[in-house]
């Protein structure tokens, strides 16, 4: 089991009915998986799909922040919408491949979606989390 959380949350540009499949993953030479984590603000920057020369982002002290390393970055989130989805902790375990221990998970199965949310701009929904968005430009 991955935390005590019960559910993690699994950010898509993309809108799906009732499950979530595994897809290839580059992060993990191309093993099928899906993604989740513990933290919504985390699974809100996955919808934009930035590569790590334009975001960085994890926590400092405890503290989360997101590090914009573009002007285009900030332009990604602004007009990346999609969806969060929720889905239930039970088959998904860390694997050390994956970015920030103890906040995300990967599941070899598919994964039954418990409750989704339209998300119109990712960077406005980040605004509402109490993060610190840094920017470099």
């Amino acid at each position: 089991m991955a935390a005590s959380t019960d559910t993690l949350f699994h950010g898509s540009p993309t809108e799906i009915s009732d499950f979530l499949n595994p897809f290839e993953s580059k992060l993990l030479a191309g093993e099928k998986v899906v993604f989740a984590t513990t933290e919504r603000w985390i699974a809100l920057i996955c919808i934009a799909r930035l590569c790590n020369e334009e975001v960085e982002f994890g926590f400092i002290n405890r503290l989360p922040y997101v590090q914009l390393k573009t002007p285009w970055a900030k332009n990604k989130l602004l007009q990346s919408g999609g969806y969060i989805y929720t889905v239930s902790d039970n088959g998904f375990r860390e694997d050390l491949r994956v970015g920030l221990v103890q906040h995300e998970f990967i599941n070899y199965n598919r994964v039954a979606i418990v409750n989704s949310e339209k998300i119109y701009s990712v960077y406005y929904e980040l605004e509402k989390e109490n993060i610190a968005i840094i920017c470099d430009f």
